[in-house]
């Protein structure tokens, strides 16, 4: 699972490991960073409303390296 758009997440990935299947459709309200309002953080907002933790790890990630690049050659 990936959650790329949620700021909050500093463009962290998100790996699964509740051990559910299926698809799931939550509502989840938080007080976005920065917001001159106030509310839950998005990691306390999770933790409350769904009763799941987000914890940090290392762990392997897929990269792509490249190595060189040419201009095209023209047709």
């Amino acid at each position: 699972m990936r959650w790329a758009r949620q700021p909050e997440l500093g463009g962290r990935i998100v790996e699964d490991k509740t051990g559910l299947n299926g698809i799931f459709n939550c509502d989840v309200t938080w007080a976005r960073e920065g917001a001159n309002v106030s509310g839950r953080s998005f990691f306390t907002a999770i933790q409350e409303q769904m009763g799941l933790k987000l914890q940090p790890e290392h762990g392997p990630v897929e990269t792509i390296v490249i190595d060189h690049i040419d201009q095209p050659s023209p047709n």
